[in-house]
């Protein structure tokens, strides 16, 4: 068209219209798969170590080993920090274990170390959790029943929120749980998976 307004002469244009080559589109089944169940199955690796953990913390107050311990002159800050590292150990372990089995099929393109992180923070709140627990009970045995019980219950608020029809706000309300929250950023975990 330049060339015709600069020199007068009529020159034929063939135009044509094509697509951009691109790759072709290809689909993850198993990632598509393991989305819907991939957040139960992280909560049912997790109700093991929450068992011991609230059973060793009120097995501790059932024995009245903190009161010797006091007596002796241990303070409230030196023991409750010494069962949060004791407790911060194991789960960091079982979270690498996780990691490590699970990386490089269920999170084959995320970072590891993101991974890592989103299971210690979880972890961090289960020892909270499980804290909580053991200032209720008194018996070790029945902590030990019924604190898995009670840590699986708070997951089921992730089934009646996970819908796309929620707005954040209520997902937010519903992430005050811990393993609710869990398991809705596996599921973002699994989406971008």
């Amino acid at each position: 068209y330049i060339y015709q307004r600069s020199t007068g002469r009529k020159i034929p244009i063939y135009a044509s219209i094509s697509m951009m080559p691109t790759q072709d589109y290809e689909t993850d089944d198993f990632q598509y798969i393991i989305s819907s169940t991939l957040p139960i199955f992280y909560m049912l690796s997790f109700l093991f170590p929450v068992s011991r953990m609230v059973r060793a913390l009120v097995l501790d107050k059932e024995l009245e080993i903190k009161e010797g311990m006091k007596m002796m002159g241990l303070t409230d800050f030196a023991y409750n920090v010494s069962w949060l590292i004791t407790l911060l150990v194991q789960m960091v372990l079982v979270s690498a274990l996780i990691v490590g089995v699970t990386g490089s099929t269920v999170f084959e393109y995320s970072d590891k170390g993101y991974v890592f992180l989103y299971f210690v923070m979880f972890a961090v709140s289960i020892i909270m959790f499980c804290f909580l627990l053991a200032a209720v009970f008194s018996k070790s045995k029945s902590a030990a029943l019924i604190g898995p019980l009670l840590f699986f219950a708070t997951f089921f608020p992730y089934y009646a929120v996970a819908d796309d029809s929620y707005d954040s706000s209520t997902k937010m309300s519903a992430c005050l749980l811990a393993p609710t929250c869990f398991a809705l950023g596996a599921g973002v975990f699994a989406d971008f998976e």
